[in-house]
Formats: structure tokens, C-alpha cells, sequence
């Protein structure tokens, strides 16, 4: 009996340990990760009308040292089907990619996996896991 509760925790430890967990979402001010222009730059991609209320709601929680989750959280881009959210990677020179924008209900939590596609992490937003194809983060089905 002993060594089959051995072998169950020795499997279930195993198995924790390749995925990461999911941390509740501690939105910062982008200020925080990124240049006065690129918050700037960030705000005319995401909405027609670069307003000062658009920029003071947007939010960043990063992902890693050069890759940040965006968060819209303003009226003049959220609608009924949720806010938009997007990936940016930021190169060497400062400039930004985007790798992801998607409108979704509220993120509550996002997990960085362990597990890298095309040489980024794969990142869980709420339930859904999202990886890199090598052009963009799209869903992953597992």
C-alpha cells in the first residue's frame, strides 16, 4: 500500500511540474515596461481614436523581459464580447511586434508555460492555452 501511494505521488509530481501555474493577473501601468511612444503607438493600433482615456485604461502584465499582455480595458474598444487583449513582442531596437489581438471576457488568471513553441512560451489566459505558430499566438489544442 505504501509504495502504490509512493508511485501515485511521485506520477502526480511529475505531471505538475510541466505545466506552470496560473497566477491571478496583476495588471500594471504600462509605464512600468514600455516607452511614452510605444504606449502611444500601441493606443493608434488598438483603437481610431488615440484618447488619453484609451491610454490612462490600458494595462500590461508581462509575459517576460521583452513580451507583454496588453490589456484594454476601455469603453471605445470593449464591446459585449468582451475587451481586446493583445501580445507584444519588443525587439532589440525597442520596436514592437504584435502577436496577438483577440477580443475576450476579463482575464482572471494567465499561466507562462513551460512549454516553448517557435521559441516563445506558450501562455494560458484564464482556460484557453495559447502558442506561438511562428507568426502569432493562436489556440492550442492539446
Amino acid at each position: 500500500m505504501k509504495t502504490l501511494f509512493t508511485a501515485i505521488a511521485i506520477l502526480a509530481a511529475t505531471f505538475a511540474s510541466g505545466s506552470a501555474k496560473a497566477n491571478p493577473v496583476d495588471w500594471e501601468r504600462p509605464e512600468s515596461y514600455l516607452t511614452r511612444s510605444q504606449i502611444q503607438e500601441i493606443a493608434r493600433s488598438s483603437s481610431d481614436d488615440e484618447t488619453r482615456q484609451v491610454i490612462d485604461s490600458m494595462r500590461v502584465y508581462p509575459i517576460n523581459s521583452d513580451l507583454f499582455l496588453v490589456n484594454f480595458h476601455s469603453p471605445q474598444i470593449c464591446s459585449i464580447s468582451g475587451c481586446s487583449y493583445a501580445i507584444y513582442q519588443q525587439d532589440a531596437d525597442g520596436d514592437l511586434d504584435t502577436l496577438f489581438r483577440r477580443s475576450l471576457l476579463e482575464i482572471d488568471s494567465v499561466a507562462v508555460e513551460n512549454t516553448y513553441r517557435n521559441g516563445l512560451p506558450c501562455v494560458s489566459l484564464n482556460t484557453t492555452r495559447f502558442c506561438y505558430d511562428g507568426q502569432k499566438y493562436s489556440s492550442d489544442r492539446v
